[in-house]
């Protein structure tokens, strides 16, 4: 067995369409056998709820959105990671990254 440093818990409201749900499941699932995406660690048979390795930085405590409490710490923070110092080495990973995930199977969908 894997264990995660952290882990994301996602729980699903009652007021979404459960086929969106299932969706997102899916390609949570398709994008993590892919490689790109967080490693799913378990899930309700009823998609009520998934918990993912926890794949990221906190930059804040909570982002929200545009124009939300956290935005203008949460650029700043961005902005200050060393891999924005970078350019060329930042268009470079993401290239790799698109090209992963443009290989992933689209079956799910």
């Amino acid at each position: 067995d894997i264990l995660p440093a952290a882990i994301a818990f996602h729980s699903r409201s009652e007021f979404n369409n459960l086929l969106l749900e299932e969706r997102n499941i899916a390609a949570g699932r398709a994008f993590a056998n892919a490689g790109v995406g967080p490693m799913l660690i378990a899930e309700a048979e009823d998609f009520r709820w998934t918990i993912n390795e926890w794949a990221g930085e906190a930059i804040v405590e909570r982002y929200t959105g545009p124009d939300c409490r956290n935005e203008a710490t949460g650029v700043a923070a961005v902005e200050e990671m060393t891999i924005w110092s970078h350019a060329a080495e930042l268009r470079e990973h993401i290239g790799r990254l698109l090209g992963r995930i443009h290989r992933v199977p689209t079956v799910w969908a």
